[in-house]
């Protein structure tokens, strides 16, 4: 816990420019947000020219493959997360960061030179991709920890809401520019321009120069052991965690499998899917911006009242209301998750010590990684036996009884940015 955070109500309200000012100041804080902001920027092209240049590969199979090569990435960052976890709080998160933007480059720069020399095998694409799932667990909690070292405690809100601005409006820029490269140059092209954005992060990462955390003398099962007693000390951390992983389940499965049915069913598929989805992508850029400056009492309470608009998103597409109102109520949607994700990161931060808090996002972060493909599979077979509607119906109740629940816990409505939270 940290003691230093001021109270609800001697925190000014804290406008962008402000924000972006104080933080321009801050050499380090500089440093990471150039890095992150041309790490996620590269990873817009590599994605899309993966999927695509699998899809153009000679021979039978390739959508199969394409799922075998994105769940190997997936797996290996489930399997190596809480690792990652205990690596983060034994060793300078700089580099380990730093660790994994030059593997993850370098897996790159080898999948274009298999695609240019028409190498990419099934195995090599699945093994590279492993690779990079395992890379990307090393990076997530050292990330998620390395935030609290550079900047001061009351500038950790507006920090996380710059770095997921940026990588809200990389959303919106990058798919478009990684189509018009992969379609004019080609996937090895597109996957060069992200292997180099991974080793630009590294130019940048390697001068934050974070010291060494003290060692504990612990083997790394016992770390695990204290990182999740640390997890399940604070109600509304563990609460909030296992309470999303069933809600970004059932969401998950609404917006990238059932979603796209009802488009297709009742509207102008692709079409209509495309607009909600950009409008949404402009939502996440003004909630990340709003979240700079927002400074509410209840910081949990707000952000769980900012995921109720995907709820009544889901209520929307049971008997389709009009694409203009699923549009606008996916705007509002954008714009609460975003303010969520902010609140969410920085009440960790501020609240979880420095030298576990790896420990406790890696279980976060596996929360987080478990419940998409687990949603997607279920939504599908469920749709399939019980019909769309039905499987919305249930998904909106589940996610907005979800909700209900974890506003009802004591744990979260006392918890603020100013006092440690209630543990019961």
């Amino acid at each position: 816990m940290n003691p230093s955070v001021a109270t609800d109500s001697e925190q000014p309200k804290i406008s962008l420019r402000t924000s972006v000012a104080t933080l321009a100041t801050n050499a380090k804080y500089r440093r990471l947000f150039a890095a992150r902001s041309i790490s996620i920027f590269g990873n817009q092209f590599s994605n899309l020219a993966l999927a695509f240049g699998i899809l153009a590969l000679h021979g039978t199979g390739k959508a199969a493959l394409l799922g075998l090569v994105f769940a190997s990435a997936s797996l290996a960052t489930v399997i190596f997360v809480l690792l990652g976890g205990v690596l983060s709080d034994r060793t300078r998160r700089d580099v380990l960061i730093i660790s994994s933007d030059v593997v993850s480059g370098i897996t790159l720069a080898t999948l274009a030179v298999l695609f240019a020399t028409h190498h990419a095998t099934p195995a090599a694409l699945i093994g590279l991709s492993f690779i990079q799932g395992a890379a990307a667990a090393v990076r997530f909690p050292a990330l998620t920890g390395l935030l609290p070292a550079i900047v001061e405690p009351d500038e950790i809100q507006p920090a996380n809401g710059l770095l997921r601005l940026s990588a809200n409006v990389s959303s919106i820029a990058g798919p478009a520019l990684a189509a018009l490269l992969v379609s004019t140059a080609g996937t090895p092209a597109a996957l060069g321009v992200d292997a180099v954005a991974y080793f630009a992060s590294v130019l940048f990462i390697s001068g934050l120069g974070l010291s060494k955390p003290i060692a504990s003398g612990h083997s790394m099962f016992t770390e695990l052991r204290h990182g999740w007693h640390a997890f399940i000390e604070h109600t509304w951390v563990w609460a909030i965690v296992a309470g999303f992983c069933v809600y970004n389940a059932c969401s998950g499965g609404v917006f990238l499998v059932l979603a796209p049915v009802v488009m297709k069913t009742h509207f102008h598929g692709a079409a209509s899917w495309g607009l909600i989805l950009t409008v949404g992508a402009i939502g996440s850029v003004l909630g990340s911006g709003i979240a700079i400056r927002l400074r509410p009492a209840r910081p949990m309470v707000v952000g769980i009242l900012g995921c109720v608009p995907m709820v009544v998103f889901t209520f929307g597409l049971i008997t389709p209301i009009p694409v203009v109102a699923l549009a606008a109520i996916m705007a509002i949607s954008s714009v609460g998750t975003d303010i969520f994700g902010v609140l969410w990161e920085s009440a960790l931060q501020l609240h979880i010590e420095a030298d576990i808090i790896g420990r406790v996002s890696s279980y976060d972060w596996l929360g987080s990684l478990l419940a998409t493909p687990i949603g997607l599979a279920i939504a599908g077979i469920l749709a399939d036996h019980l019909g769309v509607t039905s499987t919305l119906t249930g998904a909106g109740v589940i996610c907005g009884s979800i909700l209900v629940l974890l506003l009802l816990l004591p744990s979260i409505r006392t918890m603020t940015n100013a006092t440690p939270p209630a543990t019961s």
